[in-house]
């Protein structure tokens, strides 16, 4: 059976062949009829929802992520008429909302940044390994010789000394 589904597109950037390129393509183990909905300029709740994500992202994106932008995005919201007696009536909680939100997407940037990092200073070291393999190779040095060649500090003599171990297939 082949339920219906619903996507909102609201980033600024979106493009109508951008959303059907994402949905359209190889198969991906659901059987999914996806209707795609845009900001359509007759001001209906999702275009009004469409707006206050759009407000939100460029908001965060000039002021960062807290409770003040939070509190800003509504503000801009209720005079602009988005969303208006929901935000009124429902201020505190979106707030709240959205402060879980940007706490979701701080941890988030962090691990991938953490993650980037890690992967760096990997390739890093696989890289010094390679070297320190080539100069032992085709210069008949010591590893010892072929990490004071390359500079390597002697406190990380030890953490290369591992990674030749390994073999040269794992490096």
């Amino acid at each position: 059976m082949i339920r219906d589904e619903y996507a909102v597109f609201s980033q600024v950037s979106s493009t109508r062949d951008e959303a059907d390129e994402f949905f359209g393509g190889d198969a991906f183990g659901l059987e999914l009829k996806v209707k795609i909905i845009y900001q359509s300029g007759n001001d209906n709740i999702l275009d009004q929802y469409i707006k206050f994500t759009k407000i939100s992202d460029e908001q965060v994106k000039l002021k960062g992520r807290s409770r003040e932008t939070a509190a800003e995005i509504i503000d801009i919201c209720v005079e602009n008429n988005i969303l208006k007696e929901f935000l009124l009536s429902r201020k505190k909680e979106v707030i709240d909302m959205l402060d879980v939100l940007f706490d979701q997407e701080y941890v988030v940037d962090a691990a991938i940044a953490e993650a980037k990092r890690e992967g760096e200073a990997r390739g890093k070291a696989e890289g010094e390994a390679r070297g320190i393999l080539n100069l032992m190779k085709n210069l008949k040095m010591t590893a010892e010789q072929a990490m004071e060649a390359l500079s390597i500090p002697s406190e990380e003599y030890e953490k290369y000394k591992k990674l030749l171990a390994g073999g040269a297939e794992t490096i």
